[in-house]
């Protein structure tokens, strides 16, 4: 899913676009979007990230699932939610972003979480 689906995302909710840095207190319909600094260790670069730090963006109507718009080998990707015992999980069949806090993990697979996980922090 490239980052268009974004504005299909937000047409399908009826939601108005609405930055989480805006003044105004998100309604019950609105997107919000939230765009974070992370920097991962050097197996990010196998599973498509970028090297060095990249921005990730989150987008969700509240009390709803949301995407993450990652960069992928040099694209912009959004990864629809998934279900998850504790954080945020994001995935789609090539990638899983698991961000708790200012903590993210991102692996290929389940069948490869434990060898092939990047791990990943925030950026102040």
């Amino acid at each position: 899913m490239q980052i268009k689906a974004l504005g299909l995302y937000a047409l399908l909710a009826g939601a108005p676009c609405l930055s989480a840095a805006a003044d105004a207190a998100p309604g019950a319909n609105a997107l919000i979007h939230t765009v974070v600094r992370f920097s991962c260790d050097a197996k990010a670069v196998a599973l498509g990230l970028p090297s060095g730090p990249f921005t990730v963006s989150y987008h969700g109507v509240p009390d709803k699932p949301g995407i993450v718009i990652l960069p992928v080998r040099g694209k912009d990707v959004g990864l629809p939610s998934a279900v998850s015992a504790d954080g945020a999980k994001y995935a789609d069949a090539n990638l899983v972003w698991w961000n708790r806090g200012k903590t993210a993990m991102a692996y290929a697979s389940e069948a490869t979480r434990e060898t092939g996980t990047s791990n990943c922090h925030q950026i102040d």
